[in-house]
């Protein structure tokens, strides 16, 4: 997921998360479009708005899902 879509979902400007992840000495490439790791997805989700993170879990996990027979076409 990215920074900018993350921080859409749960209302937060990208600062805001990136501050967050910084505390925890997670830093991030520069700009809104950085990619998130799914265990900080996950921290930032419980930290800001628990009750949003089984949506947010069921999206990381349908994510998954829509990548992975990308890659087994690409072994063909």
């Amino acid at each position: 997921m990215r920074l900018g879509q993350l921080a859409r979902k749960l209302a937060l400007r990208p600062s805001q998360i990136v501050d967050f992840l910084a505390a925890r000495q997670i830093y991030l490439e520069e700009g809104s479009n950085a990619k998130l790791k799914d265990e900080s997805v996950e921290d930032i989700v419980r930290h800001f708005a628990p009750e949003k993170l089984q949506g947010v879990v069921v999206y990381l996990n349908s994510e998954i899902e829509i990548e992975t027979p990308k890659e087994s076409e690409a072994s063909l």
